[in-house]
């Protein structure tokens, strides 16, 4: 008896010392976690932990999920998972935030006061398969200075980019004044006052410049300024040409003091009609509609040929050509294979149309990172610029199509160390533009990093390439047919906020893809459509010929006479029929065999190790009780 109590005293005392040991240290010592899988999914990154970490207002942050709508529906497991993940990362984002972040959540039921709040946040709802009430999963967030930022619904398409998307949020939230891009362009993208009698005179502006005009605060600069506006947080060049040294210089200086620039840097730009005279032919040929940096690309670390331009066939698009269409190889629509997925400029893009782009390359030695954004497939090779300038021949640039057999980068991000391009400073010497008492910038050598991102292209960024234009009632409507302004956006977007922003990547899908079953799956849908394409084209021989003997059988009836053999030809071409279509069904049924044995395979396999961990168990404790 002593002996059965103090083995039940000590049992209760190591219980106790656990929970109690437990208990302290979950007190004394900040929460970890462990994260073991393949990309880091819930590892937040450095740039997020730095931006919570320095926020200097009280955000609050109110997510909403409909639990009770999200279990009633069938076709909700995704969202409820993604949701458990979403509730999981506000918390850290919390725990990580210094007090600053207060994260509130909740459930708002149909028709209820919280179903109200979230809609008036502007957050939206959405039906669900097998749910009769919308679903509510977004996020609003408020600030001290009654600014509102909202996610107003978790796609699951995005959970790749949750850690930004929240960090963006979050960090809008702290820093509330909109970014200021100051804009350059030797193209004419701005619109043009007409004379006010004649409503035909005037120009509208590109869709482009309206969409970047709606979320940012733009400063136009001219040709012949000197300097750039002191205050912008983003500069896009667009076809930058005939720029002056002193504003060059500027703009090496912005660059290597952690300003951000996006240039549309292109190696002949039809739209640039300036030395074109259309009653001289030749004068397509000797204009210069190339862009030009003057030493800049160089001292970033980054080549392009002006005599060259990109051409692919794989992704060329099609032109009308005497009449038909015909491919283009100098026009390319490049979708969202051709773009690098890990980085948030291009990554939600799915297609981008370039016409008669550069290639960019990094120059060997450089001190800065390129990385290629968008690249051609590799069934491209570089044409001559004179072969496209004046009168392109698309059936002759077809049939002379030589494939180098590598991609070619038309877009990419540049970044890392770099010196400037004026070593002995300003160009003039002159100090700047703002009176005797401006006290001029100190001159900058060299940066521990630089942010560019260089697109060989600034036609793409022309309404006949990405959109349709309609005018409703005085008001432009925009359909967009391709994602080149989503490129620019994207891009500002990505700059808009300090370099710790700009260091986020897209994380890894927290779903993990069953790749064995996949890659099975489109080998048997290869095989499938060979097969089926076969069978498809004999029965549609045969049933040709079933027409053409039951047409002779019904001349043969009109004249009385109907042999013996026409009725057999024509009982053994359905006999024939029938048989193939079997065939077919059989093919059709061979689609799923192999995934269905490798899913029982699967299923075997996620029983027997639990069983067999379970057999364990108890052998363990059938042997200790023995004993």
């Amino acid at each position: 008896m002593n002996k059965k109590l103090n083995t039940l005293l000590s049992v209760v005392v190591l219980a106790l010392l656990f929970f109690g040991v437990n208990f302290a240290f979950g007190k004394a010592v900040p929460s970890k976690s462990l994260d073991l899988t393949e990309e880091g999914l819930y590892t937040l990154s450095d740039g997020t932990k730095n931006i919570l970490g320095s926020l200097q207002d009280e955000i609050t942050l109110r997510f909403y999920f409909s639990s009770g709508v999200a279990a009633e529906a069938d076709g909700a497991q995704t969202a409820r998972s993604y949701a458990q993940r979403v509730e999981e990362l506000l918390k850290r984002y919390e725990s990580l935030s210094d007090g600053k972040l207060t994260v509130e959540f909740y459930d708002p039921e149909p028709f209820s006061e919280l179903e109200d709040e979230a809609v008036g946040y502007g957050l939206r709802g959405a039906r669900v398969p097998g749910g009769r009430d919308k679903l509510y999963f977004g996020l609003a967030g408020t600030n001290t200075t009654d600014g509102e930022e909202v996610i107003a619904f978790f796609d699951p398409q995005r959970e790749s980019f949750l850690e930004l998307d929240l960090t963006k949020l979050v960090y809008t939230l702290d820093q509330p004044e909109k970014p200021r891009v100051g804009i350059f362009s030797s193209i004419p993208i701005r619109a043009q006052q007409g004379n006010p009698m004649d409503p035909r005179s005037g120009r509208p502006a590109w869709m482009v410049v309206d969409q970047v005009s709606e979320r940012y605060e733009v400063e136009w600069i001219e040709r012949g300024d000197t300097t750039l506006p002191d205050d912008i947080d983003i500069l896009v060049l667009v076809h930058p040409q005939n720029l002056g040294d002193d504003l060059l210089y500027e703009i090496d200086q912005f660059v290597l003091g952690g300003g951000r620039l996006i240039a549309f840097h292109d190696a002949l730009c039809e739209v640039d009609q300036d030395e074109i005279r259309p009653d001289d032919q030749l004068s397509y040929l000797s204009a210069d509609r190339a862009s030009h940096l003057g030493p800049l690309l160089e001292a970033w670390g980054v080549r392009m040929d002006s005599e060259q331009v990109a051409a692919d066939r794989a992704n060329a698009m099609q032109v009308g050509w005497q009449g038909g269409g015909i491919d283009y190889v100098a026009i390319m629509g490049l979708k969202e294979d051709r773009m690098d997925s890990s980085d948030p400029a291009v990554s939600e893009l799915k297609e981008v149309i370039l016409q008669l782009a550069g290639v960019l390359e990094p120059i060997e030695g450089a001190t800065t990172t390129f990385s290629p954004l968008i690249r051609t497939s590799e069934d491209s090779m570089r044409l001559d610029r004179t072969s496209v300038a004046m009168r392109p021949d698309p059936p002759a640039l077809l049939d002379g199509f030589l494939p180098g057999g590598e991609p070619l980068t038309v877009a990419a991000r540049v970044s890392g160390p770099a010196k400037t391009a004026y070593p002995d400073g300003r160009p003039s010497g002159d100090a700047p533009e703002g009176g005797d008492d401006a006290t001029p910038s100190p001159h900058l050598a060299e940066s521990a990093s630089i942010n560019v991102i260089i697109v060989a292209d600034a036609d793409m960024l022309m309404d006949q390439l990405w959109v349709q234009v309609r005018n409703i009632l005085g008001q432009r409507i925009a359909t967009p047919i391709s994602d080149n302004a989503n490129l620019l956006l994207a891009a500002l977007d990505n700059f808009s906020g300090n370099d710790d922003l700009i260091g986020l990547r897209s994380r890894g899908l927290s779903r993990r893809p069953f790749t064995m079953v996949e890659e099975l799956q489109a080998e048997a849908e290869t095989e499938f459509r060979q097969e089926k394409q076969e069978l498809d084209a004999k029965l549609d021989e045969l049933q040709a010929r079933i027409d053409e003997l039951q047409r002779e059988k019904e001349g043969a009836v009109a004249s009385q006479i109907v042999t013996s053999e026409q009725r057999q030809a024509i009982d053994d071409a359905r006999e024939e029929q029938l048989e193939t279509r079997k065939k077919l069904r059989a093919v059709q049924r061979k689609l799923d065999e192999d995934i269905d044995r490798l899913e029982f395979k699967v299923k075997a396999w996620n029983f027997a190790v639990p069983a067999l961990i379970a057999l364990l168990a108890l052998g363990v404790w059938a042997f200790r009780r023995s004993n």
